[in-house]
């Protein structure tokens, strides 16, 4: 996924032949005088074409499916089964804990937070 959004940045960074300044002004290119903008268009039709538009760049099924397998991993799905059982294996058995449980769940996160950080302030 990377390596595609690299390459598709790159392909964008050809074209954007724009100095600095209107790279910071304007990142997202919005108000570009390449553009042409016909002011005869009543609202109704300028709102038709702009749906028209939206339709042309909407992602198909296909390429949904595509990006959400890779959310939905095997090893991810697995660990949350694992959690949800647990916790009906400790709520059936009278021996679940809530202040206990949600430490168990809080700290580790809590600890990589940090640890994160500590990196980014060492490498900043």
């Amino acid at each position: 996924m990377v390596d595609k959004r690299l390459l598709v940045d790159a392909n964008v960074a050809e074209f954007d032949d724009r100095d600095t300044i209107s790279k910071l002004e304007d990142p997202y290119n919005l108000y570009s005088e390449d553009e042409e903008y016909d002011e005869s268009l009543s609202l109704k039709e300028a709102i038709k074409e702009e749906k028209k538009l939206l339709k042309k760049n909407r992602r198909d099924f296909k390429s949904f499916v595509k990006d959400s397998s890779r959310a939905f991993s095997f090893l991810r799905l697995g660990a949350y089964a694992i959690f949800v059982f647990g916790f009906f294996y400790l709520l059936k058995g009278n021996l679940l804990s809530f202040p206990f449980y949600l430490a168990t769940i809080i700290i580790p996160n809590v600890i990589v937070v940090v640890y994160l950080q500590i990196i980014k302030g060492k490498a900043s």
